[in-house]
C-alpha cells in the first residue's frame, strides 16, 4: 500500500472514532438515569408517603395518629433542611466565586468557611431533634424497636438487612450488660 491511501485510511479512521466518541457522549448524557439528590427519595411523593406509612405501621408498631403526627414533623423537617441546604450552597458559591475573581487569594475566606460549618452544625442539630422528636411519639415498646431500627439503618458497611433471606450480614454485638444466650 502507498503512503497516500495510508494517510486516506488514517483520516478516515479518526473521522470515524471522533464521530463514534460523540455518539457514545450523547448516549452517555441524555440516557444516564436520573438520580435523586441527597435526602430526596426516588419514589413519587404519593408512594414514598405511603412506604413510610407502611414503614412506621410494621416497624415501630405506629397507629395512625403517630404516623399522623410523624409526617407533619418530618414536613417540618424537610422544609427546614431545604432551607439550610439553599444557605449552604449559596455560601459554598460565594467561596468559590473568589476562585475565579482576577487577584485569587490562596486560601479561603475564614468568615465564609466558618459561616459554611456554622451551617452544617445547625443541619445536624435538626436532624438530631427531628430524630428526638420522634422517640418522643413512640411508646415504651415502640422506643426499643425504633432503637434497634436506628442501630441498623447506622451500621456501618451493611450490605443487606440481616433479618432478609439469603443475608451475610452479621448481627450486632448485644448492648453492654446484656450476655449472648
Amino acid at each position: 500500500m502507498d503512503v497516500f491511501k495510508q494517510k486516506k485510511y488514517l483520516q478516515w479512521t479518526v473521522v470515524l472514532l471522533v464521530i463514534l466518541n460523540l455518539l457514545t457522549l450523547t448516549v452517555l448524557w441524555l440516557g444516564r438515569p436520573k438520580h435523586p439528590g441527597p435526602g430526596r427519595s426516588s419514589l413519587p411523593p404519593g408512594e414514598e408517603v405511603h412506604r413510610i406509612k407502611q414503614l412506621l405501621k410494621d416497624q415501630l408498631g405506629f397507629n395512625d395518629t403517630q404516623v399522623e403526627k410523624y409526617l407533619q414533623l418530618r414536613q417540618v423537617h424537610r422544609e427546614q433542611l431545604e432551607r439550610l441546604d439553599a444557605e449552604i450552597r449559596e455560601l459554598k458559591r460565594k467561596m468559590f466565586d473568589q476562585v475565579l475573581k482576577e487577584q485569587t487569594p490562596q486560601t479561603i475566606s475564614d468568615s465564609l468557611l466558618s459561616q459554611v460549618l456554622a451551617k452544617q452544625a445547625a443541619l445536624e442539630k435538626l436532624t438530631f431533634q427531628h430524630f428526638l422528636a420522634l422517640k418522643d411519639l413512640c411508646g415504651p415498646g415502640q422506643k426499643e424497636k425504633l432503637r434497634l431500627l436506628m442501630r441498623e439503618a447506622f451500621r456501618p458497611n451493611t450490605p443487606s438487612r440481616p433479618d432478609r433471606p439469603g443475608s451475610d450480614a452479621q448481627q450486632p454485638p448485644p448492648p453492654p450488660g446484656q450476655a449472648e444466650h
